[in-house]
């Protein structure tokens, strides 16, 4: 089984996520009502946390991960992640979405590079992911990270791919400070069997710092 274990980026931290952690997998989820209303054309169902957490658990291939920022503060946003996916040595992104309230920062590229070395030590050659034709903000956001389109799925769905490198070197162009408004949110469509392809009001919760949120 692939350990790729915590991905640590500059300002981000992205740890596996479990049944401990659905409350704030959750407010996560509720934190983007524009994702979710121009995807689902509602906001976020109560129990999609606990249903993405048991999706994974039932699939030896599939990583959920919670993005931290390095120093205190709450959960920015999700990762979900198939490996060995929808062949070997090709990763495919599911989800990578960002709260509304941190997005434009230039967070979810720093997610981007972080995955791509991991997976690059690990062997993997490629990243996937695939993106509706209704969400251009995500369009423009992977386009600018270097992923190039390789196809093309029924129901306006394009699928991209980033190369990945042994070596380790950066796949990712610089950060086009023009960047779309809302290009944080990445979009990734459901898994089609097919192709084999995955695609907030704040409650206040008490985040556990101990061990997510730091180096420490």
């Amino acid at each position: 089984m692939t350990h790729l274990g915590n991905i640590v980026c500059p300002r981000v931290r992205a740890v596996p996520a479990g049944p401990e952690e659905v409350k704030e997998l959750q407010f996560c989820l509720d934190e983007t009502p524009r994702y979710h209303r121009l995807t689902q054309g509602t906001r976020a169902d109560p129990g999609a946390a606990a249903r993405l957490l048991d999706d994974a658990a039932a699939d030896p291939s599939r990583r959920v991960f919670l993005l931290w920022p390095r120093r205190a503060g709450p959960p920015l946003g999700v990762l979900d992640l198939e490996l060995h996916q929808p062949e070997p040595l090709v990763a495919h992104v599911g989800l990578l979405l960002l709260r509304e309230a941190v997005q434009g920062q230039g967070l979810g590229r720093e997610v981007v590079e972080g995955l791509a070395r991991a997976l690059a030590r690990a062997g993997f050659a490629a990243l996937r992911l695939s993106v509706g034709d209704e969400n251009p903000g995500a369009r423009a956001f992977w386009e600018g990270t270097g992923a190039e389109p390789v196809g093309r799925l029924d129901r306006g769905v394009t699928v991209y791919e980033l190369r990945l490198f042994p070596d380790g070197r950066r796949p990712i162009p610089p950060h086009p400070r023009t960047a779309a408004a809302g290009s944080a949110t990445f979009d990734a469509r459901p898994r089609m069997p097919s192709q084999m392809l995955r695609r907030a009001t704040e409650p206040n919760p008490t985040w556990n710092r101990n061990k997510k949120g730091s180096d420490e």
